[in-house]
């Protein structure tokens, strides 16, 4: 887990090495993203062997760093997208609309 800014180079890195596909999943404070309160706390991105923590409510930098990266990654794998692309598309202004192409949503597989 990032918990300094300083340590934002290293997820920069992990990203550059994984630009082709990534798992990612947003962790809020519920279900209900248009209630008052309602908070993106975290992203994660992972892989097989390794995952990242970025705790976008710590501020700016932080979110400035999960945009980077769900924007510059080829492929993105998420479980329940249609929640995740909400919450990204309400709470970071990446369009759901640019996203989708190139995501894979485990949820829609398993069904």
């Amino acid at each position: 887990m990032v918990e300094h800014e300083r340590e934002l180079d290293e997820f920069r890195d992990f990203v550059r090495k994984h630009l082709k596909i990534l798992a990612a999943d947003t962790e809020t404070t519920g279900l209900q993203m248009y209630a008052s309160g309602f908070r993106v706390r975290l992203v994660q991105f992972g892989t097989p062997d390794e995952a990242w923590v970025i705790p976008v409510e710590l501020g700016r930098a932080f979110e400035n760093e999960a945009r980077q990266a769900l924007l510059g990654v080829s492929k993105l794998v998420f479980h329940n997208g249609v929640f995740d692309l909400q919450v990204i598309d309400k709470h970071f202004g990446i369009r759901m609309e640019d996203l989708w192409p190139k995501v894979t949503d485990t949820q829609i597989l398993a069904k």
